[in-house]
């Protein structure tokens, strides 16, 4: 092969190189803008929604303790317990026996342990 039939073959693998690498950069090119468009237009959705965020009142919600009622405590004057009012072994006290308290740490206090029903 002569120098001018090399130079012929190089030349067109050259430009055969050149014509793949062109037809790779455009597909690169269509897929970067495909991305861009869904890019553009998630854009727009979001400041939309911020736009329609910002216009909407907002309202604060204030919580109001209740006062919780006041429960009753009551032992037995022979027992080592204190109970609440609503517990099966509370309401089964004879009033003769029953000790009332207003809080849990008065009948701590007396020296009754709390019954499973106050942990």
């Amino acid at each position: 092969m002569n120098k001018i039939e090399q130079l012929e073959i190089n030349t067109a693998r050259s430009f055969q190189l050149a014509k793949t690498d062109i037809i790779a950069l455009h597909t690169e090119i269509a897929s970067m803008k495909r991305s861009y468009l869904d890019l553009a237009r998630k854009f727009i959705e979001v400041n939309q929604e911020v736009t329609r965020l910002r216009r909407k009142p907002t309202m604060k919600k204030i919580s109001v303790r209740k006062a919780s009622p006041k429960r009753k405590f009551v032992a037995s004057k022979a027992a080592a317990k204190v109970h609440s009012k609503a517990c099966y072994f509370g309401k089964n006290i004879k009033p003769k026996n029953k000790r009332v308290f207003a809080s849990k740490n008065s009948a701590l206090n007396a020296g009754y342990k709390l019954c499973d029903c106050l942990n």
